[in-house]
């Protein structure tokens, strides 16, 4: 019998923050069915008299976003931790009691705040977390990990929908829509006469 094209082993999908203390990393129990890529660069026309079209100048690229949904399902990951299915290499996702998903979906929105050493402490609101604080700082950094292709991005926006919930009103599955940006991963470009090549 010949070997089947498509390998058993699944590479575990993720996403994590890259300036965060302590690390958020959430690894997909499901890998995304499906991941939408999309990028627009800016051109603009350029007219002169008696041309057919007008010429088109590259002006600025733009952004290159990815959207792909998530699902989390707190009751089979209990039952697979229980069953012992899960190897060191593949740990499951973080759930509560009865299954409850929240501390998985709190890592997500936590990449959504600014950086805060608490967030696994946030309830139902990160934003408690920044009552006394009035400095600013971004979201963290992230990479998005897809197989053997990574990507420097930010987390720009997040969709939850709960699906399912135990008897004390926790989710115990979810379905989550992400939206990330590819960022430049050293910083912008140094616009300074001095950087400036000759």
């Amino acid at each position: 019998m010949a070997d089947h094209i498509y390998s058993t082993q699944v590479t575990q999908g993720s996403l994590r923050s890259c300036n965060a203390s302590p690390q958020i990393i959430a690894r997909f129990q499901f890998n995304p069915a499906k991941v939408t890529d999309k990028r627009a660069v800016t051109y603009t026309s350029v007219e002169a008299p008696g041309q057919i079209l007008p010429f088109q100048q590259y002006v600025k690229g733009g952004d290159r976003s990815l959207t792909f949904p998530i699902e989390i399902a707190g009751k089979l990951a209990a039952a697979i931790k229980i069953a012992g299915k899960l190897t060191a290499e593949e740990p499951p996702i973080e759930t509560g009691a009865d299954g409850d998903v929240s501390p998985e979906i709190r890592k997500y929105q936590a990449l959504l705040y600014p950086v805060n050493p608490s967030w696994k402490t946030a309830g139902i609101s990160q934003a408690k977390l920044f009552a006394s604080r009035r400095e600013f700082k971004a979201p963290p950094v992230c990479l998005l990990c897809l197989g053997d292709r990574s990507l420097d991005c930010i987390l720009t926006d997040l969709s939850i929908d709960e699906t399912m919930f135990n008897a004390s009103l926790r989710p115990i599955s979810a379905s989550l829509r992400l939206t990330v940006k590819e960022i430049v991963p050293y910083g912008g470009p140094d616009l300074s006469p001095a950087g400036a090549s000759g």
